[in-house]
């Protein structure tokens, strides 16, 4: 099996998941986030599932660009940090069904895109928006898809348990 391969199943995997793991969850729980701490802004269940929505659909294009082109920054700064936020603070106005029903259309999606990604062009490195440094792309597409949704599953693990002890 190819290295995208491997990401790419395991982020499918993950978000499969993720996914059964929200599934039966009322909506006191979707919506419910534990209260600021020191500056420290928890998200709500609907808030993760928002975020793992945007960011799906939010770095495909840039992967297909960096691909054409290697002079391509990749990265979210200034434009794309409001982007992620827009979609968090509005989280509450919108359908969770909606949400994940638009996450699984994503994964087609990022594997029609991505899913033919040799391992020398995974070992392309390009340089960041937000940082000083250049980075292989593959570190990018593993981080942004199956570590990112691995990371906020955990998220939501914690979420339910704060939940649980408030509740």
């Amino acid at each position: 099996m190819s290295e995208i391969e491997e990401m790419l199943s395991l982020f499918e995997k993950n978000t499969a998941q993720m996914l059964a793991m929200i599934a039966g969850l009322t909506e006191d729980q979707i919506n419910w986030k534990l209260p600021p701490v020191e500056n420290e802004e928890h998200w709500s269940i609907r808030q993760i599932i928002a975020h793992i929505e945007e960011v799906n659909y939010f770095w495909v294009p840039q992967f297909q660009e960096a691909l054409m082109n290697p002079s391509t920054k990749l990265g979210r700064a200034d434009e794309g940090n409001k982007i992620r936020q827009r979609a968090v603070d509005k989280a509450d106005e919108r359908e969770l069904s909606v949400m994940v029903e638009n996450i699984k259309k994503s994964l087609p999606i990022i594997r029609n895109a991505l899913g033919n990604m040799t391992n020398e062009q995974l070992k392309l490195v390009f340089p960041m928006k937000d940082v000083e440094t250049n980075v292989p792309i593959g570190f990018l597409i593993n981080h942004v898809y199956p570590e990112h949704v691995d990371t906020h599953m955990k998220q939501i693990e914690r979420t339910l348990l704060d939940y649980a002890q408030y509740h």
